[in-house]
């Protein structure tokens, strides 16, 4: 399955709420590469397309990467395993953030356990919408942040607030 398949599937096209991306790319020094994104939803001014591919693409960066890949299909694994390449052995940039659907039964949330370091939210992201989208609907799953770094925490680590993006019970 590619990613131009889902196109039709505008719950493929749901972006990340900008107060979230805001949050999060602040924590990291700013996002240099969106790595899932089009010219109507992106959020770095340099991002891969679907016609770029990113799965298949170099992630070369001097900064933390940022990704929101299609939840269908094998999408979320593919972007695990390359973010870890990327990252981890060919080491072409600092860290991969992906923000995923927040399925600990499947074999890339194993993989991330074992490699990244995983922030679950609380209560479940409202997703900016594709403005011709009739009755938008409310996510029916939760989410997690997995933070691919060269070293260090692996496993889930924080709570976030699905509202804000803010770590929970931090000080």
């Amino acid at each position: 399955m590619s990613i131009q398949m889902l196109r039709g599937n505008h719950f493929q096209a749901w972006r990340t709420p900008k107060r979230i991306f805001d949050v999060l790319s602040e924590e990291v020094g700013g996002y240099g590469l969106d790595l899932f994104a089009d010219a109507e939803n992106h959020l770095c001014p340099t991002y891969f397309t679907e016609q770029d591919d990113a799965i298949v693409c170099r992630w070369d960066c001097d900064k933390i990467a940022f990704g929101n890949p299609p939840y269908g299909g094998n999408f979320q694994e593919e972007a695990v395993m390359k973010a870890i390449v990327e990252v981890q052995r060919a080491k072409r940039l600092p860290g991969v953030d992906l923000l995923l659907q927040a399925s600990v039964s499947s074999k890339w949330f194993a993989l991330a356990f074992e490699h990244c370091e995983i922030h679950l939210f609380s209560g479940r992201i409202a997703f900016d919408t594709p403005a011709d989208m009739a009755n938008p609907k409310r996510p029916s799953f939760s989410n997690a942040l997995i933070r691919v770094r060269p070293d260090g925490p692996h496993g889930v680590t924080a709570m976030r607030s699905a509202k804000t993006g803010q770590l929970l019970g931090a000080k």
